[in-house]
């Protein structure tokens, strides 16, 4: 991606629909075994006003877990909108998301030994 437009005019628009993360919250800086259990690795995409967030386990024995946030309406993420599905605009917003991240997934992220992510900036 070229950044240089944002760099020189501020308010200049974005050069990417979204933003790709992963964190393997394993260990969490701890010395001793007292770590998270799973699922504790996170690859998640954040949009201008989404965000959906995938908890899993890369052995695949303990179902993924998610958090989807609205950003305009709960820019401090207060309710996990991935825990009320009942919505109709709401599961299908989530719908969205998901076929984003899985597509994130396959195309954008290399998988790594044990099931962890590795993003791809190629």
């Amino acid at each position: 991606m070229d950044y240089s437009a944002i760099i020189h005019d501020s308010t200049a628009n974005s050069v990417q629909s979204y933003i790709a993360f992963t964190y393997d919250d394993y260990q969490s800086g701890q010395a001793s075994n007292i770590f998270p259990q799973p699922p504790n690795h996170v690859v998640g995409t954040l949009q201008s006003r989404w965000k959906l967030a995938e908890y899993y386990d890369p052995t695949g024995k303990v179902p993924s877990q998610f958090e989807m946030y609205d950003l305009v309406t709960d820019p401090l993420e207060t309710s996990n909108l991935a825990n009320n599905l009942t919505d109709p605009a709401t599961a299908s917003q989530f719908s969205s998301l998901r076929t984003q991240l899985n597509q994130i997934k396959s195309t954008r992220l290399q998988p790594l030994a044990g099931g962890y992510y590795l993003t791809s900036f190629a």
